[in-house]
């Protein structure tokens, strides 16, 4: 009996470090796959809404920095109408109908200069959520790092129908990090740590209207990274895997 109790109280006691460690673990990956899930989706309304297909996205975590130059473009705009007032090249009676063209488009680019800044604080907002809840529950957010793809658009058959609603694009992200300061108890059982990752493919939609898009066809398979019990596709040359490679991608770190 003694001896029994000598092998099964070590045994016991990583049963329950693992009870304690495992919920951590999951609650991880949960959060770590969610986070994934609402970039992939920021960056694909994003393409849509900005007709930026390809390329580097100026405000997405965790840069969230606005591309400078574009500052300057507005503001070289704005020099050139404020100019084309003030020393006119056609007919002077016309200065008051430049005048008004003038403080139109010096609304409008002002307006558009300011939606960045509108559109970085969002940013910054959104990345300190993921990193609040990341940091929580034990995983180093410098430690992240992954890509966004460029728009699928012009790899995939879209827009699409799926369901109720139409696919208008979509964007592929996937996202690693180190998890190893989850506390003591999931120290004990990884003491190295571990990597947690997801991908998730993102997608602007709108709600479908039966006659106007009953044209359109059902999304395929590529845009669907999982199977029903809701695990990741890995099978070489599945749909998805096929897709994403097939466009060009940027990196991200934390």
């Amino acid at each position: 009996m003694s001896l029994w109790v000598v092998l099964m109280v070590p045994v016991s006691a990583f049963a329950a470090l693992v009870a304690l460690a495992g919920p951590q673990r999951i609650a991880a990956e949960s959060t770590m796959q969610e986070a994934t899930d609402d970039l992939a989706e920021f960056a694909a309304v994003w393409r849509i809404g900005n007709d930026q297909a390809g390329g580097a996205l100026p405000a997405f975590p965790p840069e969230c920095a606005r591309d400078e130059s574009q500052r300057q473009v507005v503001q070289d705009e704005i020099d050139r109408l404020q100019g084309l007032v003030e020393n006119p090249l056609t007919d002077p009676n016309n200065v008051p109908q430049l005048e008004a063209d003038r403080d139109a488009e010096v609304a409008k680019l002002t307006n558009w200069d300011a939606r960045w800044d509108d559109v970085e604080a969002m940013c910054d907002m959104f990345f300190e959520s993921v990193v609040r809840d990341l940091g929580y529950l034990g995983v180093e957010v410098g430690s992240v790092r992954g890509f966004y793809s460029d728009s699928l658009l012009s790899a995939e058959e879209l827009p699409c129908r799926a369901g109720s609603v139409v696919v208008l694009d979509a964007v592929y992200v996937a996202l690693a990090a180190d998890w190893a300061n989850a506390g003591w108890a999931s120290a004990q059982v990884w003491p190295g740590g571990m990597r947690v990752a997801a991908a998730s493919i993102g997608r602007a939609s709108r709600a479908t209207d039966s006659n106007a898009d009953a044209g359109l066809p059902v999304c395929p398979e590529s845009l669907r990274l999982f199977d029903e019990q809701g695990r990741l596709i890995l099978e070489p040359g599945s749909p998805w895997r096929t897709l994403v490679e097939s466009v060009p991608r940027t990196a991200v770190s934390g």
